[in-house]
């Protein structure tokens, strides 16, 4: 019989997080000045940053639907 290996959801949803908070400082970093004088490089790279971002969003969104639903309130405790 195989030991149950621990849920690590939770951690690699943070780790997520941090990617996609990372990805988005890179961004305005590379951004942040003057958006509309970048050069190939810069708009390269800030493209590549979003890119990132959003698939760690992707990844955070798809851990959490695997989560169950919450459980309803009880009648009495609704208001």
């Amino acid at each position: 019989m195989s030991t149950p290996k621990p849920d690590c959801r939770a951690v690699v949803a943070d780790i997520a997080i941090d990617i996609e908070l990372a990805a988005m400082r890179a961004h305005e970093a590379v951004n942040g000045d003057r958006p509309y004088s970048m050069s190939s490089p810069q708009f390269k790279i800030a493209g590549i940053a979003l890119d990132i971002a959003a698939r760690a969003r992707e990844i955070r969104d798809f851990i959490a639907s695997t989560y169950p639903p919450p459980p309803e309130p009880p009648k009495g405790d609704q208001r």
